[in-house]
């Protein structure tokens, strides 16, 4: 094993640990390092990683492998990635993320406030 060989099978890396090793991989090493993880542990991977890499990491899989994620993806945020990479390289159009929720207006602040500490753990929000 060379010193940029994972330490690890992909079958025993949990999520985080993947997180881990995308964040510091080129996104083309980092789909080498995804060649045998499920796709939709992959998708899951790609929602922790916000947009920008996410859409890197997508581009360096092959356009079977791509679509393949895509597919295990959550329905809505598959089809945001797949709009995303409509866009021209370098617009604000491949950084978006689909809409997070909307309150309604009968649950209460303090339930409110909960459920946006919750979301702020995995999710970038403005």
């Amino acid at each position: 094993m060379t010193a940029s060989e994972p330490s690890h099978s992909d079958s025993e890396a949990s999520l985080p640990q993947l997180v881990d090793e995308v964040w510091r991989l080129a996104p083309e090493d980092a789909a080498v390092l995804l060649a045998d993880v499920p796709d939709a542990q992959v998708a899951d991977l790609l929602r922790s990683l916000g947009p920008a890499l996410a859409d890197h990491l997508l581009q360096a899989l092959d356009e079977d492998r791509r679509r393949a994620v895509l597919a295990a993806a959550p329905a809505e945020e598959g089809r945001q990635w797949a709009r995303n990479l409509t866009y021209p390289e370098d617009t604000v159009g491949r950084l978006m993320d689909p809409p997070q929720p909307v309150f309604v207006p009968h649950i209460t602040v303090a339930e409110t406030t909960a459920h946006i500490r919750e979301l702020v753990k995995t999710t970038f929000v403005t």
